[in-house]
C-alpha cells in the first residue's frame, strides 16, 4: 500500500525532522478538499483482515485536509512554498489517454517555468 493513505502530505513530519524550508509539490489545484471515500464499504470488504489500513482510509481525507491547513499556516510564516497545477488536470488516476497525459505533463513545464525565479528566492533564503 502507498504511504500516503496514512500521510498524505507528511509537512508535520519534515517539520518535525527538523526541517526549516519546505518545498511541497500537489498534484490538485489550490482549492481542493479531500472527500470521504466513496467506496469505503467496498474497501472494507476487501481489506477486512487489515483494521490498522481500514482506520487510516477512514481518516485519510481528514489528515489530507488537516495537512493542507497546516501547509496554509506555514507558508504564511514563509516557511513552505507549494507548487501546484494552475488550473484543473481533467484526468483520472489510471488515466490512459496519451493526449490528457501530455497535456497535463505541458502544463507542469509550464507551471514550474514561471515559478522558477520565486522558487529560487526561496532555496536562497533558507
Amino acid at each position: 500500500m502507498d504511504g500516503g493513505i496514512v500521510d498524505p502530505i507528511p509537512i508535520a513530519k519534515s517539520i518535525q525532522d527538523g526541517n526549516k524550508k519546505h518545498v511541497v509539490i500537489l498534484t490538485q489545484k489550490r482549492g481542493y478538499f479531500k472527500k470521504r471515500q466513496s467506496f469505503l464499504w467496498y474497501i472494507k470488504s476487501k481489506y477486512k483482515h487489515y483494521p490498522h489500513l481500514l482506520r487510516a482510509i477512514e481518516k485519510r481525507h481528514d489528515v489530507y485536509n488537516q495537512s493542507l491547513q497546516q501547509l496554509k499556516t506555514e507558508e504564511e510564516k514563509g516557511n513552505v512554498l507549494v507548487i501546484s497545477p494552475s488550473r484543473d488536470l481533467d484526468i483520472g488516476r489510471v488515466e490512459k489517454s496519451v493526449t490528457k497525459l501530455q497535456s497535463v505533463y505541458d502544463l507542469g513545464l509550464k507551471d514550474a517555468k514561471g515559478l522558477h525565479k520565486k522558487l529560487e528566492d526561496f532555496i536562497a533564503y533558507s
